[in-house]
Protein backbone atom coordinates (compact mmCIF):
# COMPACT_ATOMS: atom_id res chain seq x y z
CA UNK A 1 0.00 0.00 0.00
CA UNK A 2 1.49 3.26 -1.02
CA UNK A 3 0.57 6.56 1.22
CA UNK A 4 1.17 10.43 -0.21
CA UNK A 5 1.91 12.89 2.20
CA UNK A 6 2.15 16.40 0.89
CA UNK A 7 4.24 18.56 3.19
CA UNK A 8 6.82 22.01 2.66
CA UNK A 9 9.55 20.39 4.53
CA UNK A 10 11.85 20.57 1.19
CA UNK A 11 15.31 19.59 1.00
CA UNK A 12 16.64 21.04 4.41
CA UNK A 13 13.88 19.19 6.64
CA UNK A 14 14.11 16.08 4.81
CA UNK A 15 16.70 14.26 7.28
CA UNK A 16 13.81 15.41 9.75
CA UNK A 17 11.05 13.92 8.43
CA UNK A 18 11.65 10.68 7.01
CA UNK A 19 12.80 9.97 10.99
CA UNK A 20 9.76 11.45 12.44
CA UNK A 21 7.32 9.56 9.82
CA UNK A 22 9.63 5.97 10.88
CA UNK A 23 8.45 6.68 14.64
CA UNK A 24 5.11 7.42 13.63
CA UNK A 25 4.91 4.17 11.82
CA UNK A 26 7.30 2.59 14.13
CA UNK A 27 4.68 0.60 15.71
CA UNK A 28 3.22 -0.92 12.54
CA UNK A 29 7.06 -2.06 11.64
CA UNK A 30 7.02 -3.83 15.24
CA UNK A 31 4.20 -5.91 13.81
CA UNK A 32 6.03 -6.96 10.76
CA UNK A 33 4.84 -4.27 8.28
CA UNK A 34 7.29 -2.91 6.26
CA UNK A 35 7.35 0.99 6.02
CA UNK A 36 9.66 2.74 3.66
CA UNK A 37 10.03 6.20 3.98
CA UNK A 38 10.81 7.95 0.50
CA UNK A 39 11.01 10.91 -1.56
CA UNK A 40 13.29 13.09 -3.83
CA UNK A 41 14.32 14.83 -1.27
CA UNK A 42 14.96 11.98 1.60
CA UNK A 43 17.11 10.46 -1.41
CA UNK A 44 19.01 13.42 -1.85
CA UNK A 45 19.66 13.66 1.86
CA UNK A 46 20.28 9.97 2.39
CA UNK A 47 22.83 9.82 -0.76
CA UNK A 48 24.27 13.22 1.37
CA UNK A 49 25.02 11.21 4.29
CA UNK A 50 26.26 8.77 3.25
CA UNK A 51 29.19 11.10 1.22
CA UNK A 52 29.69 13.20 4.91
CA UNK A 53 30.49 9.83 6.57
CA UNK A 54 32.70 8.47 4.02
CA UNK A 55 34.64 11.90 3.02
CA UNK A 56 35.82 12.63 6.07
CA UNK A 57 37.59 9.32 6.29
CA UNK A 58 39.10 9.31 2.84
CA UNK A 59 40.43 12.73 3.43
CA UNK A 60 42.18 11.56 6.86
CA UNK A 61 43.72 8.75 4.53
CA UNK A 62 44.89 11.06 1.54
CA UNK A 63 46.16 13.25 4.18
CA UNK A 64 47.90 10.20 6.17
CA UNK A 65 49.03 8.63 2.72
CA UNK A 66 50.90 11.97 2.11
CA UNK A 67 52.46 12.43 5.51
CA UNK A 68 53.65 9.18 4.93
CA UNK A 69 54.99 9.49 1.48
CA UNK A 70 56.66 12.85 2.22
CA UNK A 71 58.36 11.35 5.49
CA UNK A 72 59.91 8.41 3.27
CA UNK A 73 61.18 10.92 0.66
CA UNK A 74 62.92 13.56 3.17
CA UNK A 75 64.14 10.67 5.03
CA UNK A 76 65.88 9.31 1.87
CA UNK A 77 66.72 12.67 0.33
CA UNK A 78 68.50 14.82 3.52
CA UNK A 79 67.85 11.84 6.61
CA UNK A 80 65.13 14.52 7.92
CA UNK A 81 62.15 12.37 7.86
CA UNK A 82 60.18 14.78 10.90
CA UNK A 83 60.22 17.29 7.84
CA UNK A 84 57.55 15.27 5.89
CA UNK A 85 54.99 15.69 9.11
CA UNK A 86 55.96 19.31 8.85
CA UNK A 87 55.33 19.87 5.25
CA UNK A 88 51.90 17.82 5.54
CA UNK A 89 50.45 19.49 8.71
CA UNK A 90 49.66 23.05 6.68
CA UNK A 91 47.64 20.31 4.23
CA UNK A 92 45.03 19.63 7.76
CA UNK A 93 44.12 23.51 7.52
CA UNK A 94 43.42 23.72 3.84
CA UNK A 95 41.31 20.81 4.04
CA UNK A 96 39.40 22.70 7.28
CA UNK A 97 39.98 25.91 5.86
CA UNK A 98 37.87 24.88 2.46
CA UNK A 99 35.23 22.87 4.60
CA UNK A 100 34.73 26.17 7.02
CA UNK A 101 34.48 28.72 3.66
CA UNK A 102 32.06 25.80 2.51
CA UNK A 103 29.70 26.37 5.23
CA UNK A 104 29.89 30.17 5.22
CA UNK A 105 29.30 30.36 1.74
CA UNK A 106 26.44 28.16 2.52
CA UNK A 107 27.44 25.54 -0.31
CA UNK A 108 25.78 22.00 0.98
CA UNK A 109 27.81 19.26 0.46
CA UNK A 110 26.83 16.76 -2.50
CA UNK A 111 28.70 14.65 -4.88
CA UNK A 112 29.92 17.51 -6.78
CA UNK A 113 31.10 19.69 -4.48
CA UNK A 114 32.20 16.90 -2.01
CA UNK A 115 34.73 16.01 -4.87
CA UNK A 116 35.84 19.26 -5.70
CA UNK A 117 37.05 19.77 -1.81
CA UNK A 118 39.04 16.96 -1.91
CA UNK A 119 40.89 19.25 -4.24
CA UNK A 120 42.52 21.05 -1.19
CA UNK A 121 44.57 18.24 -0.99
CA UNK A 122 45.77 18.03 -4.71
CA UNK A 123 45.89 22.09 -4.51
CA UNK A 124 47.64 22.08 -1.18
CA UNK A 125 50.10 19.33 -1.40
CA UNK A 126 52.22 20.49 -4.42
CA UNK A 127 52.11 24.02 -2.90
CA UNK A 128 53.38 23.03 0.17
CA UNK A 129 56.29 20.91 -1.12
CA UNK A 130 57.17 23.12 -3.17
CA UNK A 131 57.87 25.75 -0.53
CA UNK A 132 59.79 23.11 1.72
CA UNK A 133 62.15 21.62 -0.61
CA UNK A 134 63.39 25.83 -2.06
CA UNK A 135 63.64 26.18 2.10
CA UNK A 136 65.63 23.10 2.17
CA UNK A 137 68.03 23.98 -0.90
CA UNK A 138 68.32 27.50 0.57
CA UNK A 139 68.89 25.98 4.54
CA UNK A 140 71.93 23.81 2.93
CA UNK A 141 73.98 26.98 2.28
CA UNK A 142 73.11 29.04 5.23
CA UNK A 143 72.16 28.49 8.87
CA UNK A 144 70.23 31.84 9.21
CA UNK A 145 66.19 30.14 9.17
CA UNK A 146 64.35 33.17 9.02
CA UNK A 147 66.77 34.33 6.06
CA UNK A 148 66.20 31.41 4.02
CA UNK A 149 62.30 31.76 4.75
CA UNK A 150 62.45 35.25 3.70
CA UNK A 151 64.07 34.03 0.08
CA UNK A 152 61.77 31.58 -0.08
CA UNK A 153 58.83 33.53 0.01
CA UNK A 154 60.43 36.04 -2.36
CA UNK A 155 60.82 33.72 -5.37
CA UNK A 156 58.34 30.21 -4.71
CA UNK A 157 56.02 32.51 -2.57
CA UNK A 158 55.77 34.76 -5.23
CA UNK A 159 55.68 32.26 -7.93
CA UNK A 160 52.69 30.93 -6.42
CA UNK A 161 50.81 33.84 -5.43
CA UNK A 162 51.09 34.68 -9.60
CA UNK A 163 49.42 30.73 -10.12
CA UNK A 164 47.17 30.86 -7.59
CA UNK A 165 45.72 34.32 -8.40
CA UNK A 166 45.37 33.75 -12.04
CA UNK A 167 43.59 29.95 -11.24
CA UNK A 168 41.49 31.26 -8.88
CA UNK A 169 40.70 34.41 -11.56
CA UNK A 170 39.74 31.89 -13.89
CA UNK A 171 37.39 29.65 -11.86
CA UNK A 172 36.00 32.66 -9.82
CA UNK A 173 34.37 33.34 -13.53
CA UNK A 174 32.08 30.60 -12.91
CA UNK A 175 30.65 31.98 -9.86
CA UNK A 176 28.99 34.23 -11.85
CA UNK A 177 26.98 31.85 -13.50
CA UNK A 178 22.95 31.30 -13.49
CA UNK A 179 23.57 27.96 -12.80
CA UNK A 180 24.15 27.02 -9.02
CA UNK A 181 26.19 23.80 -9.68
CA UNK A 182 28.46 25.76 -11.33
CA UNK A 183 28.24 28.87 -8.81
CA UNK A 184 28.95 26.53 -5.91
CA UNK A 185 31.93 24.96 -7.98
CA UNK A 186 33.47 28.09 -8.65
CA UNK A 187 33.50 28.83 -4.40
CA UNK A 188 34.78 25.40 -3.49
CA UNK A 189 37.84 26.37 -6.27
CA UNK A 190 38.71 29.57 -5.32
CA UNK A 191 38.30 29.03 -1.81
CA UNK A 192 40.40 25.96 -1.68
CA UNK A 193 43.05 27.79 -3.42
CA UNK A 194 42.68 30.46 -1.22
CA UNK A 195 43.29 28.47 1.82
CA UNK A 196 46.13 26.84 -0.44
CA UNK A 197 47.82 30.00 -0.66
CA UNK A 198 47.47 31.40 2.55
CA UNK A 199 48.75 27.57 4.38
CA UNK A 200 51.82 27.41 2.34
CA UNK A 201 53.25 31.56 2.36
CA UNK A 202 51.77 32.17 6.17
CA UNK A 203 51.89 28.67 7.99
CA UNK A 204 54.15 26.53 6.52
CA UNK A 205 56.98 29.16 6.40
CA UNK A 206 56.74 29.83 10.05
CA UNK A 207 56.79 25.97 11.37
CA UNK A 208 59.95 25.47 8.67
CA UNK A 209 61.66 28.59 10.48
CA UNK A 210 61.14 26.77 14.08
CA UNK A 211 61.94 23.14 12.46
CA UNK A 212 65.12 25.11 10.89
CA UNK A 213 66.29 26.53 13.86
CA UNK A 214 65.87 23.42 15.67
CA UNK A 215 68.46 21.55 13.39
CA UNK A 216 70.74 24.10 13.37
CA UNK A 217 71.09 24.72 16.97
CA UNK A 218 71.36 20.69 17.07
CA UNK A 219 73.91 20.42 14.42
CA UNK A 220 76.08 23.67 16.72
CA UNK A 221 76.02 21.66 19.91
CA UNK A 222 77.55 18.98 18.06
CA UNK A 223 80.69 20.43 16.89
Amino acid sequence: MQVQIQTNAGAEGAADLRDGLYDAFSSLSNSGVSVVVTSDNIITQSISDLISSSQFRSLILAIVASMVFLVIYYLIDIRRPFLGVVTVLPVAAIVLGTYLGMYYLDIPLNPVTSTLSALAIGIGVPFVIHVTNRFTEGLSNSSDAVGVAKETLRTTGAALFGSAFTTMAGFGILTTSSLLPFQQMGQVVVVSLGFALVASILILPTLLVFWGNYHIKKEAKNI
